[in-house]
C-alpha cells in the first residue's frame, strides 16, 4: 500500500509540473485528480497499519505513519502545483511574464 502511494505521488508531482511547463490544463486537471486517489491510498494505508501494527508496536506505527503522512504531503504539494499550472494558463501574458521576449522590449 506504501509503494502505490509512491507512486502515486511521482506520477502527481511529475504530471503538475510538466502542465506548469508545458501550459497543459487537461494534464493539471488529472494531477489534482490524483490527489483525490492519494487520499484514498492515504486512509487505506492508515487503516492496514494501524491493524497490523498498532498493538504490538505503537512507536514502529507512529513512525511508518509519519512517513505515510509525508508522502501525503508532497503529494500536496503537486496539487497546489497543479493548481498554480491552471491559474497560469487562464492569466493574460504581460510584458513582465512573457518567456521570451521580443527585441522589441529591450527597454525593459
Amino acid at each position: 500500500m506504501g509503494i502505490e502511494m509512491g507512486h502515486t505521488v511521482m506520477e502527481s508531482l511529475e504530471m503538475a509540473l510538466s502542465s506548469l511547463i508545458n501550459r497543459d490544463i487537461g494534464l493539471a486537471n488529472e494531477a489534482i485528480i490524483r490527489r483525490g486517489i492519494l487520499k484514498e491510498e492515504e486512509a487505506a494505508f492508515t487503516s492496514i497499519l494501524f491493524k497490523l501494527t498498532a498493538d504490538f508496536h505503537p512507536t514502529l506505527a507512529s513512525s511508518i505513519r509519519s512517513i505515510g503522512w509525508n508522502i501525503a504531503w508532497i503529494g500536496e504539494y503537486g496539487s497546489n502545483i497543479a493548481e498554480i499550472a491552471i491559474n497560469r494558463f487562464l492569466e493574460s501574458p504581460t510584458k513582465i511574464c512573457r518567456a521570451d521576449p521580443s527585441p522589441s522590449d529591450s527597454h525593459i
